[in-house]
């Protein structure tokens, strides 16, 4: 029955979003979902072995969080100090910088909600990703082959 309720808390804590769900408890640690400070886990693909890493972003180059975001999250969460830091910090230009890893990014913003429903709207931000990343073959196919 424990490993059952450690599973349901598991599967519990990675539906919780910030803000909106309260943290879940268990084995003594607070936790919410993963992905709102590591979205992309390209440390833990390289703890497993995966040395050519494409990341594909919907945000242009220099994108960050909104300042109201971040405030907002030291505001709720100022008993977690580290949680609020991860949330500001990305690695991913760093990394980029370094040869680590190749992204795919769009050049421009894209001009769509995350629950967008409109196969038009759908089907030009494809377009949209489509274009950028034949743009970027060339260079991906040689950043594959150097590393």
């Amino acid at each position: 029955i424990t490993d059952m309720k450690k599973q349901i808390d598991v599967i519990r804590a990675s539906a919780s979003l910030p803000y909106v769900s309260r943290l879940v408890k268990t084995e003594g640690m607070k936790l919410l979902d993963g992905g709102c400070t590591d979205s992309i886990p390209l440390m833990k693909f390289r703890e497993m072995g995966f040395t050519k890493n494409v990341v594909i972003l919907t945000r242009p180059k220099g994108y960050q969080k909104e300042p109201e975001q971040l405030a907002m999250a030291k505001i709720r969460y100022r008993k977690y100090p580290a949680f609020v830091e991860a949330l500001s910090h990305r690695q991913i230009e760093e990394l980029e910088k370094m040869g680590e890893i190749f992204v795919l990014r769009p050049d421009e913003p894209l001009k769509i909600g995350r629950l967008e429903r409109s196969p038009e709207k759908l089907q030009q931000v494809y377009d949209i990703g489509r274009r950028d990343a034949l743009m970027k073959m060339r260079d991906l196919k040689c950043w594959l082959e150097n590393h």
